[in-house]
């Protein structure tokens, strides 16, 4: 028991010889003071060869405390753990008779750090894991690895884990293992980070990469080539990508998906504007390919059609007037070019007759904002116009006087109203868009004012695919008698 009287730590040096072989020492009955013969760490027993015997008590000093800590050796097992020694540390033993302390001294299996498996350098695509591992022998070990020839703090095991690696992480890793009787440095293994490129096409075409590799070690120059089948053309990079530039170059700095996107050469005819000028004509803009002969086909009921014009135009924008039939009050008009196909809508006029007092308003015919006070920009001044919001379940009521007080409110194809005429009848004269194909229209649950997308009339689910579910039920207002007739949907 050494009492130190300085007030100040002391570090002793000691040089000598440690003895190899078979060794005993005596243990006395009683308390003892003894210390291991090898100057490193580990267990009493385990490491030095302690006996152990029912009874024995082992006591070890906890220097910041001045308390000592007792391991009880009982059934075979310690309690409450095998006694632990740092390098030359004492310890004190209560036996309850004599023992011999008999051990077998070998520096050969305790001397200084042999690896006997070095670590392994990779490849990996960014954002993988890897592990780097090292077997050595000479125990007690003592491990730190190294990035670069820099410690890696905190890297202090036998194995060393690396989650979701960058570039950053790439370069040469090795380990440095001590003991107390020596050190060596590892063998260096290198982690290569490389990345990965998926290319694709959306449309018809086809994109190609040169070289076309697995994975693409850091900076390295990919060229992208996009080839559009007949009929279309490439117009552009998404992705990991942008611009239009064909061939593309690529440099790899992460990891990336590029996608090519074609689409036709040519484009169906289009409409740019509709509408009634101060002539009372149905006056449009059409756009095509300039110098293309555009063919105008005109319907009564978006079923049968019939030609009835063509025309080019040096440009491809053209206004057409056209004189409205006397005595027809909806009409519809399609354009179309022999190599692409007709334009995705339909323009034409429609007439309505709105009653005094109340009816269900619908705008058959899209364009512009679709505005309530361009649809009915001069109406009876008290007369109103209402929505029902179906979320809340109210209306939302714009009033006519000198103007809407709404005049922001809209009413689209597809959207139903209340309207309160309070004058007499009268007759409204629309132009503007519709579809002529297959068309949409959600319907919510509960009670919704709904109308046609298309721009005519006729039986609801025969002629304008209303689905027959069951329990539908639908109203119309019957502006004679002021009441609804109601329709439900049951069997079929």
């Amino acid at each position: 028991m050494f009492d130190n009287k300085t007030g100040a730590t002391l570090t002793l040096q000691f040089t000598g010889e440690v003895v190899q072989g078979g060794v005993s020492t005596p243990v006395p009955s009683g308390n003892s003071y003894l210390a291991a013969t090898l100057p490193i760490v580990g267990g009493l027993a385990t490491n030095f060869g302690f006996p152990t015997v029912s009874g024995l008590q082992v006591s070890l000093l906890d220097n910041a405390t001045d308390d000592w800590t007792t391991h009880t050796f009982s059934d075979g097992a310690w309690s409450p753990s095998e006694p632990t020694l740092a390098a030359t540390q004492g310890f004190r033993v209560t036996a309850n008779g004599v023992l011999s302390w008999d051990r077998d001294i070998n520096l050969s299996s305790q001397g200084t750090p042999k690896i006997v498996t070095q670590p392994v350098g990779a490849m990996r695509i960014a954002g993988q894991p890897i592990t780097f591992s090292v077997e050595a022998t000479g125990t007690p070990l003592e491990y730190q690895w190294r990035f670069n020839g820099q410690n890696i703090a905190g890297a202090n095991a036998a194995t060393l884990k690396l989650t979701d690696v960058q570039q950053a992480n790439a370069g040469d890793y090795s380990v440095y293992i001590t003991n107390p009787f020596g050190n060596i440095l590892s063998d260096t293994a290198s982690l290569a980070v490389h990345y990965t490129l998926r290319v694709a096409g959306s449309g018809h075409g086809t994109i190609t990469h040169r070289p076309e590799l697995g994975t693409y070690p850091n900076k390295a120059r990919v060229v992208l080539n996009a080839t559009p089948k007949k009929g279309y053309v490439f117009t552009g990079w998404s992705g990991a990508a942008s611009g239009a530039a064909n061939p593309l170059a690529v440099t790899m700095d992460a990891n990336k998906e590029i996608t090519g996107l074609f689409t036709r050469d040519v484009v169906p005819p289009e409409y740019r504007s509709v509408k009634i000028n101060d002539l009372g004509q149905l006056e449009w803009v059409q756009v095509a390919r300039p110098g293309k002969k555009l063919t105008s086909d005109y319907s009564l009921d978006l079923l049968d059609w019939k030609e009835f014009a063509s025309d080019s135009s040096a440009s491809g924008e053209m206004r057409v007037p056209f004189n409205r039939p006397q005595g027809i009050n909806n009409l519809f008009v399609r354009t179309w070019e022999e190599d692409t196909g007709y334009a995705a809508r339909v323009l034409g006029y429609v007439t309505l007759t709105v009653p005094a007092g109340d009816s269900l308003f619908a705008n058959p015919l899209a364009n512009g904002a679709n505005r309530v006070s361009d649809i009915l920009p001069s109406v009876p001044s008290g007369s109103t116009l209402a929505k029902l919001n179906t979320a809340t379940g109210k209306w939302e009521t714009n009033t006519f006087s000198d103007g809407w007080s709404q005049p922001g409110m809209t009413l689209a194809p597809g959207e139903g109203a209340m309207f309160n005429n309070k004058g007499e009848a009268f007759g409204v004269l629309l132009a503007g868009f519709t579809p002529w194909k297959r068309t949409t229209l959600q319907i919510p649950a509960g009670k919704s004012v709904a109308s046609p997308v298309l721009a005519k009339g006729g039986l609801l689910s025969s002629r304008l695919g209303l689905p027959l579910v069951e329990g539908l039920k639908v109203e119309l207002l019957n502006t004679g008698t002021g009441k609804y007739d109601a329709y439900t949907v049951a069997d079929g």
